[in-house]
């Protein structure tokens, strides 16, 4: 037997090959969840930690998203430095530059 495939419907995604984002009358998340191929989880997160440009949740407690191509917000990675942890790390990298100096002084010795 064989199966017979629908055609791709190129109306279905934007200009950079992503699929134009669904409306619809499924939820916000689920639908933003299945625009960025993501869990419901993740982008609940991300809805949450108001990561996703332009949403915010009502008072009735319902999602509201952006009509146009929601965008998420990239943070950078990885544990923020204390202001006093930042000041060692001066410290330390002001130290190891004296030091190198120090070594270039004495003609590259140990």
């Amino acid at each position: 037997m064989s199966e017979t495939v629908a055609p791709l419907k190129t109306d279905t995604f934007d200009c950079l090959g992503r699929p134009k984002y669904p409306q619809g009358t499924t939820g916000a998340v689920s639908r933003l969840a299945a625009y960025l191929g993501v869990s419901r989880q993740r982008a609940n997160r991300l809805l949450l930690e108001g990561r996703i440009e332009g949403a915010f949740k009502t008072p009735a407690g319902v999602w509201m998203l952006p009509s146009a191509s929601p965008t998420v917000i990239h943070r950078r990675r990885g544990p923020r430095l204390t202001l006093g942890a930042l000041a060692a790390a001066k410290r330390a990298a002001a130290l190891k530059q004296a030091k190198r100096e120090l070594r270039m002084l004495r003609g590259g010795q140990l």
